[in-house]
């Protein structure tokens, strides 16, 4: 029959009003009651003092999970109705917590934290790691499912799940999920209790004696040297790039391999001064030549047999045993070619990376290469102008 008024009447009860003469017949095959459900409080006494709302769910105060007698907690589907199991365990969580409060004589109605926004990555962030050869765009792995004509016979479960390797496969190329995970991991492991996951943003006023302006600085962006192709060609990497690339929490778990094909490069060449020593920018960023030996001397322990090579302007080893460090990134078989590369391009077939400079009588040569590192340099970070205005302090 047809359904003219339905409503909650103030008790919880529903009242449905059907149309006159509206009953038909419908033809079915089976017959599915899919029924409702609700907490039984029945055990909860009149005289109990346990407040229930007129929907016969348990009253308690939503931000301390505290019913109406003192020392009575309730959280769940009890208290909010039909929901998801996983709101009811965060549920049971948080009044956990407050039951330990309570037990100790602590204020429950605490400053509620907002909810913080979940860490993920944009359209924008997955589209310039794509471009970097970060990452790589790869099809979801498709799910066996259940023979059609097996369907009709049985109430099993048409998807019939990953296989375990399928299932490695489908969250290894996951994105969002490892960004953050809200396991506070971080905040259990660090010993100095740095790390407050549930801090917010905010504007705060300090009286203080002194201000040391500390401002840090930015890694130039690779990209605005078009000429070395980083962002378009997936084996240039930037020297910060690489130092991930040898970490043992790396992308490679610290293997030695090209984004291109996972292939183990046997000659890579840094290229130094990229964003630093030219005419717009005639500052030298002081660490790139050694953090570039100590990459070298890296790559060989991990790849014995790798050749490494330097295009370097000249080499500034600033620090007590810099130099000998550098004699022992030589003595160790890395090459050095006072050189500035002009352009480096990519082979479409193979993508190893053609490096073209100019050789010291003035002829032009060309080297090939598995993987380039460019060695960028360091710079003022972006609104350090406007900073130094407000804090007036007069920039050089």
């Amino acid at each position: 029959m047809s359904v003219s008024f339905m409503q909650f009447e103030a008790d919880g009860r529903l009242t449905v009003e059907t149309v006159a003469g509206s009953e038909h017949v419908l033809a079915c095959d089976t017959v599915i009651c899919a029924i409702g459900q609700r907490a039984g409080l029945a055990f909860i006494p009149e005289d109990g003092g346990v407040g229930v709302t007129r929907q016969r769910m348990i009253a308690v105060n939503p931000n301390t999970f505290s019913t109406s007698r003192p020392g009575v907690f309730a959280a769940g589907d009890a208290t909010t109705g039909t929901s998801f199991v996983i709101e009811a365990v965060a549920a049971g969580h948080k009044a956990a917590g407050n039951i330990h409060k309570y037990l100790r004589g602590e204020n429950l109605e605490l400053r509620h934290h907002a909810d913080l926004p979940v860490v993920r990555l944009s359209p924008t962030d997955v589209a310039a790691r794509v471009r970097n050869g970060e990452i790589a765009v790869q099809s979801r792995a498709r799910m066996a499912a259940l023979e059609a004509g097996s369907r009709r016979q049985s109430f099993e479960e048409v998807n019939l799940g990953y296989t375990e390797e399928e299932a490695r496969a489908e969250a290894a190329r996951c994105l969002q999920c490892g960004v953050c995970s809200e396991c506070l991991s971080c905040h259990y492991k660090c010993a100095a209790g740095a790390i407050k996951h549930n801090d917010t943003a905010r504007t705060e006023q300090l009286q203080v004696g002194a201000v040391i302006m500390a401002s840090g600085f930015e890694l130039y962006d690779a990209r605005l040297s078009g000429e070395y192709g980083f962002g378009r060609y997936p084996n240039v990497v930037t020297g910060q790039q690489y130092e991930r690339i040898l970490s043992p929490t790396g992308p490679y778990a610290g293997h030695l391999q090209r984004p291109s094909d996972g292939s183990e490069p046997k000659r890579i060449a840094w290229i130094q001064c990229v964003g630093s020593r030219r005419a717009d920018r005639n500052w030298c960023s002081a660490v790139c030549c050694m953090y570039a030996t100590k990459q070298t001397l890296i790559t060989q322990e991990h790849t014995p047999g790798t050749n490494c090579t330097v295009f370097f302007i000249d080499f500034r080893a600033y620090g007590t045993g810099f130099d000998a460090y550098y004699e022992r990134a030589r003595a160790s078989g890395v090459r050095y070619v006072r050189a500035m590369p002009a352009s480096i391009k990519q082979d479409p077939q193979t993508k190893n990376l053609e490096i073209q400079y100019a050789l010291p009588d003035g002829s032009i040569t060309t080297e090939t290469f598995d993987r380039v590192v460019l060695s960028v340099g360091l710079q003022a970070p972006t609104g350090m102008a406007r900073l130094a205005e407000e804090l007036e302090v007069r920039l050089t």
